[in-house]
């Protein structure tokens, strides 16, 4: 009698179990790259949007009778004067002489997608339309300049 049960136990084969998970390790192998460069694109176009609001602030700011006088804000007040928190964006202005009377600007954020990369820049400026992008063409120190 107990030949018998274990001659009618059904299941699945030691082969069957290691296709399995073969199969089940080549679609996570394609899926987390994928995952990883959806998370990746998210944040450049987060950072592009950011971007283009600073943008179209900074030209209200100047364009406003209540607020600017015809120039874009001071380096040191424009996020407080514009309402944005601007912790990660470098704002540079073309006051040398601290007159508070900007006639250019340029704010640029820098993102590492990966380590193994060079920094990307995006950035905005007074001189363009939209935001613009730099793939490692220059360093934090020189990224981007003033146009």
């Amino acid at each position: 009698m107990f030949k018998k049960l274990i001659r009618n136990q059904e299941g699945f084969t030691l082969l069957e179990l290691i296709v399995v998970v073969a199969v089940i390790g080549i679609l996570a192998a394609i899926i987390v790259p994928q995952v990883s460069e959806i998370q990746d694109d998210a944040h450049e176009k987060s950072v592009r949007a950011s971007l283009a609001n600073i943008q179209t602030r900074l030209e209200q700011y100047k364009l406003s009778e209540d607020e600017g006088d015809g120039s874009y804000p001071a380096a040191g007040t424009w996020t407080s004067d514009l309402g944005i928190d601007g912790t990660d964006y470098t704002y540079v202005d073309d006051d040398e002489d601290n007159t508070n009377k900007q006639s250019k600007y340029t704010v640029h954020y820098a993102i590492n997608l990966d380590d193994d990369s060079d920094d990307e820049y995006l950035y905005v400026d007074s001189s363009q339309s939209g935001v613009q992008d730099t793939l490692g063409e220059t360093d934090e120190t020189t990224a981007p300049s003033l146009p």
